[in-house]
C-alpha cells in the first residue's frame, strides 16, 4: 500500500489502515455506477474531471496541513477518482470519430502505462533522495498542472 509509510508517519494507528481501505474499495465500488449523475451534477464531463485533478491537489495539501486527519481526505479523494474514469472515456468517446477511436485510444492506454512507470520511478527516486513530504509536494504541482487541460476544454465547450 502506498499510503501506508505516510499514515504510519502521520500517527494514523496501524489498526485503521484495513478500515480505511475498505472503505475506499466499497466506494470504489459504487461510486463509478453513478459517474454519470456526478458529471450531470457538476455541468459537464470537463468540469467534473477538472474537479478531480483539484480534489487531488487538495488532498495531497490536507496531508501538510493536517497529517493526523489525512485519512479522510484519502478516503474522498479514491472515491471522487473513482468516477474519473467512466466520466473520461465517455467524454473521450464523444469527442472522437469511431473510425479513429480505438487506434487513439490504444495510443492514450500507451501514453498513461508508460507516463505511470515513469511518475512512480520519479516519486520513489524523490523520495529516497528528498524526503515524502518533497514527493508529495511535487505530486500536489503536478495535480494542479493537471486541472489546466479540462479548463480549457470546458472553455472550448463553450465556444461549441
Amino acid at each position: 500500500m502506498l499510503w501506508q509509510p505516510y499514515f504510519e508517519r502521520a500517527g494514523i494507528p496501524v489498526e485503521l489502515f484495513g478500515i480505511i481501505l475498505a472503505l475506499t474499495m466499497v466506494l470504489s465500488i459504487f461510486v463509478p455506477r453513478y459517474a454519470d449523475r456526478i458529471a450531470e451534477r457538476f455541468k459537464g464531463a470537463a468540469r467534473t474531471l477538472m474537479i478531480v485533478s483539484i480534489t487531488s491537489a487538495l488532498f495531497i495539501f490536507m496531508m501538510y496541513a493536517i497529517p493526523k486527519y489525512s485519512f479522510i481526505p484519502y478516503i474522498i479523494y479514491t472515491a471522487v477518482y473513482s468516477a474519473h474514469t467512466p466520466i473520461f472515456m465517455s467524454y473521450f468517446n464523444k469527442l472522437i470519430p469511431s473510425s479513429e477511436r480505438a487506434t487513439i485510444i490504444s495510443i492514450y492506454s500507451l501514453f498513461i502505462s508508460v507516463s505511470t512507470i515513469l511518475c512512480t520511478y520519479s516519486f520513489g527516486v524523490l523520495s529516497d533522495k528528498k524526503g515524502l513530504y518533497a514527493a508529495l509536494f511535487l505530486s500536489l504541482i503536478t495535480a494542479l498542472i493537471s486541472s489546466i487541460p479540462f479548463k480549457r476544454a470546458i472553455g472550448l465547450e463553450k465556444e461549441l
